[in-house]
C-alpha cells in the first residue's frame, strides 16, 4: 500500500528504531485490510472500536498487544492530519472509549511495588540459573526489559561490575549499569552453566534451549510464572497495583533506592532516563566513583 510506505518513511525520516517501524508497519496494514471497501479517510472511531475487539475476541490478544496496535494506528493517523489528508484524528476518540486505562493518571492508576522480602522470593522462586539471574539482574539493575534480551557476553565488565547495555535502545541516556557482589557471583554461575547451552557463534547472554538469544517472550513467562507462584498476579484484577511484571522490578529498584536516601539525581543516572537539563547537571557532579559507591551504599542484599 503506498500510502503505508509514505507512513514508514516518514518513520524512518523521524529515527524510529527498526522494531518500532516493523511492527507499526504490519499494524497498520492489518487494520487497514481489516476496514476494507472503505479506506482510512472514510472511518470513525467505532471501526476502529471494532477492530480492537475483533483483536481481542477473534484472536485472543492480550491487552499490551491491543495498545501496541492503537498507538500504531494514533501514529499513522497523525501522520495523515500533518500531511493534510483528513480533517481529524478518529484514534483519539478510540482510545478514550476502547483502550482500558488510555492515558489514565498514575495517581489513578498505581503499579505494584514489592517489598525486599518479596523480591527475594521473587528471585529464589525459579531453580533454572539462567531464570534465578534474570530476575535478579532485574532487580539489581533496574533495566527495561528490551535492554536486557539484548545484552551480549561482551556486555559484562567483570572487574568494574559493570553491564553496558545496547546503544540501540534510544529510551535510555546512560548505557552503563551497575551491579554489586551478589549479583557478581550469581552471573559467575550462570555463566559457568551456559558454556553447555549456548551455540559457538552465540554472543547473546542469556540463551534459550537451542542455544541462540532469548526472546522477549520468554523473559515474561520467567517474570509471569514467578509472580504467580510467589502469590503476587491476580489475573481478575484489571490494575496494575495487584499484577507484577517485569516493569514492576523498575519500580522497585527505584523506590528502594530513594527510600534508602540515594540522591534522585542518581537514581535517575542509574535508571539511564532520558537525557534532560537536571540530568545533564547531575551527570556534571556525580562521579563514576560517586555512584559506584552510593549504589554499594543503598542496593539491598538479597542473601541468595
Amino acid at each position: 500500500m503506498a500510502i503505508v510506505a509514505d507512513f514508514v518513511a516518514d518513520l524512518k525520516r523521524g529515527n524510529k528504531g527498526k522494531g518500532t517501524i516493523d511492527g507499526y508497519r504490519r499494524c497498520v496494514t492489518k487494520f487497514l485490510n481489516f476496514i476494507k471497501p472503505k479506506n482510512y479517510s472514510q472511518i470513525t472511531h467505532k471501526e476502529i472500536g471494532n477492530f480492537y475487539t475483533m483483536l481481542r475476541e477473534e484472536e485472543e490478544l492480550a491487552e499490551t498487544s491491543v495498545n501496541f496496535y492503537h498507538h500504531s494506528i494514533k501514529s499513522f493517523y497523525n501522520y495523515l492530519l500533518d500531511e493534510s489528508l483528513i480533517d481529524k484524528n478518529p484514534s483519539i476518540v478510540a482510545g478514550r472509549r476502547y483502550i482500558r486505562g488510555y492515558k489514565k493518571d498514575s495517581a489513578e492508576n498505581p503499579k505494584m511495588i514489592v517489598t525486599t522480602e518479596q523480591a527475594r522470593s521473587l528471585i529464589k522462586f525459579h531453580s533454572n540459573p539462567m531464570y534465578r539471574t534474570i530476575l535478579m539482574l532485574y532487580f539489581k539493575t533496574g533495566m527495561r526489559r528490551e535492554e536486557l534480551v539484548t545484552l551480549k557476553t561482551t556486555s559484562i565488565n567483570i572487574k568494574e561490575k559493570t553491564l553496558t547495555v545496547n546503544k540501540r535502545h534510544r529510551k535510555r541516556s546512560n548505557r552503563t549499569a551497575l551491579y554489586d557482589d551478589e549479583m557478581a557471583r550469581q552471573l559467575k554461575k550462570w555463566l559457568d552453566y551456559r558454556v553447555a547451552m549456548a551455540k559457538p557463534d552465540t554472543d547473546a547472554l542469556f540463551v534459550n534451549v537451542r542455544g541462540g538469544p532469548i526472546s522477549n517472550n520468554l523473559v515474561q513467562m520467567i517474570v509471569h510464572e514467578a509472580a504467580v507462584g510467589c502469590g503476587l498476579y491476580d489475573a481478575n484484577s484489571p490494575e496494575d497495583k495487584d499484577r507484577f511484571s517485569t516493569h514492576s522490578t523498575r519500580y522497585w529498584f527505584t523506590n528502594t533506592l530513594l527510600h534508602n536516601g540515594m540522591n534522585l539525581m542518581y537514581v535517575k543516572i542509574l535508571r539511564g532516563d532520558s537525557l534532560k537539563k537536571e540530568i545533564a547537571w547531575a551527570y556534571a557532579k556525580a562521579t563514576p566513583e560517586d555512584l559506584r559507591a552510593s549504589y554499594d551504599r543503598y542496593m539491598p542484599i538479597f542473601g541468595i
